[in-house]
């Protein structure tokens, strides 16, 4: 019995799209047959988190380029060398006649692999600069920004305001709906729709000749075929053969789970969240005073004539008078109240306060690097929403122990 069309798109009104998209959900892919991955109702965060739900990123000399002609790809270097056999099989199979010539699945040819989490998260901060400079625009402040102090304080107003909707810092970044599922390096894509159209999404390629072969050829070669995008694929690392592959570059073999692959080939993002804060106001600031270095005034004349104007230059600022103008405890400590507000995490005031000391003492005890590691740790503990803690599904706990590894009001002034 043929599909019946699927024909949600983005432009419909919320109740047409939200009806379409559930009709999809419930009865486009088919319902036997391989697994597949659903990043839209699922897997959302899958390769962006580890087995703790620590925020990671593929390690770049863990990445390695896929051989095609139509362009340069990269993935994480064992999910090449799956879909570098997989293509190998297509090929081979389109020789003999096994595979039909002319649907989109007739020669596997990347689009897009992995995309640069730093890089698109540096695109993303100019944009929330923008609004910021707006804001002092709207709200005629810019008169009172005449140092890094004054514009730092601005600043994390408008951090208030605008988490956790908006995020700010690499780990809120990486998994929230602003950044592509394409950072984990995991996942390869075979085609450039729409994500949005679902009859384009049915018609050429559910509906291909080629689609049965296709998604349990990529299931042997341990990938899963995007419900959403069925034009992308994601290795499944829990897959015995990927595990297979993935044991070639001193990971261990341990199908079911995703092993040691996160701790082996990808680093934290937590690590270097800090850092990558402190840089992003300085730099903004640096650009402020370079685009206004002169702050503006309507002042009144003492002897009574008309108003004048009044300039004086913003006072600018060297890397390392900023090094020396806050300490590290600073920033240990506006960090973990971004963090809590970007993770939804409410907490009493005097809870938080004594959170905050208790930092000040683990800084001194434990040193930089070990204290970012119990800050992450920490900032986990306190949020409701962790998976295990959420009630799960019995097909949830199948995904979780069998298959695919899941991943998944605080001001920030007066600290």
């Amino acid at each position: 019995m043929p599909l019946p069309d699927f024909t949600a798109t983005n432009k419909q009104t919320a109740l047409d799209t939200y009806i379409f998209r559930r009709f999809y959900k419930e009865n486009a892919y088919p319902e036997f047959g391989p697994r597949f991955i659903d990043y839209w109702y699922d897997k959302s965060f899958y390769g962006r988190i580890d087995r703790e739900e620590r925020v990671v990123v593929p390690r770049t000399d863990s990445l390695k380029q896929i051989r095609t002609n139509s362009g340069t790809y990269l993935g994480v270097n064992f999910v090449v060398d799956a879909f570098e056999e997989l293509k190998s099989k297509f090929e081979h199979g389109a020789l003999r006649s096994a595979i039909s010539r002319g649907g989109v699945y007739s020669a596997l040819n990347p689009t897009a692999a992995w995309s640069n989490a730093t890089n698109l998260y540096f695109s993303y901060l100019d944009a929330i600069n923008d609004l910021f400079l707006n804001s002092l625009n709207e709200d005629r402040t810019h008169q009172s920004v005449r140092t890094f102090e004054d514009f730092s304080k601005r600043y994390i107003q408008f951090f208030n305001k605008i988490l956790p909707a908006l995020p700010i810092t690499k780990s809120g970044f990486v998994i929230s709906k602003f950044c592509s599922p394409m950072v984990s390096g995991l996942t390869i894509e075979l085609g450039g729709e729409d994500h949005a159209t679902d009859l384009r999404k049915q018609k050429s390629y559910i509906e291909d000749v080629n689609f049965e072969v296709f998604r349990n050829t990529a299931a042997k070669f341990g990938f899963v075929v995007d419900k959403n995008a069925p034009w992308r694929l994601t290795a499944e690392l829990a897959s015995p053969r990927m595990q297979f592959y993935s044991k070639n570059y001193n990971t261990t073999y341990a199908p079911g789970s995703a092993s040691d692959i996160f701790e082996t080939l990808y680093t934290k993002t937590y690590e270097e969240d800090i850092d990558l804060l402190k840089s992003f106001l300085f730099s903004s600031y640096e650009e402020y005073v370079d685009s206004a270095p002169v702050v503006e005034e309507l002042k009144e004349s003492k002897c009574g004539k008309n108003p004048f104007i009044h300039r004086s230059p913003r006072k600018t600022i060297t890397e390392s008078e900023y090094e020396g103008l806050y300490g590290e405890q600073y920033w240990l400590k506006l960090y973990f109240r971004i963090r809590l507000r970007e993770t939804g995490v409410v907490l009493h005031p005097a809870k938080l306060k004594v959170h905050l000391n208790q930092i000040s003492g683990l800084h001194k005890a434990l040193g930089h690097g070990k204290i970012l590691h119990s800050l992450n740790e920490r900032i986990l503990d306190l949020n409701p929403e962790r998976w295990w803690i959420k009630g799960i599904t019995s097909q949830e706990e199948y995904d979780i122990l069998h298959a695919v590894s899941s991943t998944s009001d605080v001001t920030l002034m007066n600290i």
